[in-house]
């Protein structure tokens, strides 16, 4: 019984100098001054700001990669295309001329309607508007490949067809508006001497001419391009306004080739389809191309490339 007292009060000390240990200062933890929460706080700060234009190079680097991707991709398509269906293969884009030819876009709808059944034509109507208020909001971020004639097709009777839907860039960039722009007055041989003119760093315009719009059951309506014949070869065909055939231009070797240049645009349009009378948003201080697409008139050999207008 003496023994066990013994061990209750040996008991007891050991609680209290647990206890004692749990209090002394040393064993407490320490809490962060405000003085080190400040100096933490700057440090991230200074970090994030270092390392944003880093981020930002990034993610730039990474929509070049996939605007550039996806414009190879379609540039080689239309060409083996071209090589494989022994035709002209065509890469159409998408300019304000829609809108501002919209009254006698819907006045030749309604006439090429008339080639279509009687059963079929308010849904070939309602299809063409539906695609025609798509792409005029898409101005200078849609295209789509071409072709003038359907395998199997003879000479004097060619069916044209659309190889792909319309398709859009990804969201923020777009095609530079100069480079689809072809002024009605400019003359093939005022084309030429900016197309030839090495001393000057004007880009010459994509050349234009009719195509069915918006698929190929539609009414022509003049587009930019880029072509491709049987071959593979660029093709530079010229075809006045209001004029039925194209006229196949001879380009110098020097100068055989074309480009496409990309441009930073700040989002879509904001505005009701009615509205729309310009090009999309260009983020301002843009001078010079995202990306630049140089394409081989021989060889068909795409080349992504980043420099000054």
């Amino acid at each position: 019984m003496y023994s066990g007292n013994i061990h209750k009060i040996h008991s007891h000390k050991d609680l209290q100098q647990t206890g004692d240990s749990f209090m002394r200062p040393g064993n407490l933890k320490e809490a962060f001054t405000l003085i080190e929460i400040l100096v933490v706080v700057t440090i991230i700060g200074l970090i994030s700001a270092l390392s944003l234009p880093a981020l930002k190079g990034f993610g730039q680097g990474n929509l070049v990669n996939t605007v550039s991707r996806q414009l190879i991709d379609d540039i080689n398509y239309a060409r083996q295309k071209a090589i494989s269906d022994r035709c002209n293969v065509y890469i159409l884009f998408i300019t304000t001329n829609i809108y501002w030819e919209r009254n006698d876009f819907q006045s030749q709808l309604s006439l090429a309607s008339m080639s279509i059944p009687t059963v079929e034509r308010q849904s070939f109507l309602q299809k063409s508007r539906r695609m025609w208020t798509n792409l005029v909001q898409q101005q200078y971020t849609a295209y789509a490949i071409y072709a003038d004639r359907t395998v199997g097709d003879q000479p004097s009777h060619k069916h044209a067809r659309y190889l792909t839907e319309w398709k859009t860039l990804p969201e923020g960039v777009m095609f530079y508006p100069d480079k689809m722009a072809t002024e009605a007055s400019m003359s093939q041989i005022e084309w030429m001497q900016i197309k030839t003119n090495r001393f000057q760093r004007q880009e010459a315009p994509l050349m234009k001419m009719n195509f069915h719009f918006p698929d190929a059951m539609g009414p022509e309506m003049m587009f930019p391009y880029i072509g491709f014949n049987y071959l593979g070869e660029l093709i530079f065909q010229w075809q006045e306004h209001n004029s039925v055939n194209a006229s196949k231009m001879s380009v110098p070797m020097e100068y055989y080739y074309e480009t496409i240049p990309l441009i930073k645009a700040s989002g879509f349009y904001s505005q009701a389809v009615e509205l729309v009378e310009i090009t999309p948003p260009v983020i301002e201080g843009t001078t010079e191309p995202l990306l630049q697409m140089k394409i081989d008139g021989k060889t068909g050999k795409v080349i992504p490339i980043k420099e000054e207008f």
